[in-house]
């Protein structure tokens, strides 16, 4: 990692994106920062506190022991298949909604959008989850039913884009 001075939006999202899921994994901002070769352990707080808002910081006993290995976020990946993209959205998608207490933080939207009578914040959370469950349901079924995998593999039923 050469480059010390600016950095892209793409090269520091791609240092955040890191060092969330380093800490998602259990390593500690020190441990985060050799990782991603930063000088100061501030890049990796405040790149944390932008990605997991609300994180729990004092959760010293539960760091792993264990250096990860380095992270080259200055450099831009190499292309994926999209299959891989999908399973990375998805695996990043999950770890960033437990990070957040999901149940917890929508209970307590809801109360709180409740108490201010905004009705239209409790539909848009509605709205959301259906899309999510929605989403989530196609996506068994495609694993469970080999008929529908090969329509949606063959067929313009499969597009989104269309």
């Amino acid at each position: 990692m050469s480059n010390r001075g600016r950095y892209t939006k793409e090269q520091i999202q791609r240092r955040r994106d890191a060092a969330a899921r380093l800490w998602q994994e259990g390593y500690n901002p020190t441990q985060i920062r050799e990782a991603l070769g930063v000088t100061h352990a501030s890049t990796v707080i405040n790149d944390l506190d932008y990605m997991i808002p609300g994180r729990e910081k004092n959760r010293r006993n539960k760091f792993k022991k264990a250096v990860p290995a380095l992270v080259d976020w200055e450099s831009a990946p190499a292309p994926v298949r999209g299959d891989d993209q999908v399973l990375r959205l998805m695996r990043s998608f999950i770890a960033d909604v437990k990070a957040l207490n999901f149940r917890n933080t929508v209970a307590h939207e809801i109360i709180a959008a409740e108490s201010r009578g905004d009705t239209a914040r409790i539909s848009e959370i509605a709205r959301l989850a259906h899309d999510l469950d929605s989403v989530s349901q196609a996506m068994l079924f495609i694993v469970a039913d080999s008929q529908y995998r090969e329509k949606m593999a063959t067929t313009v039923a499969g597009r989104d884009d269309l």
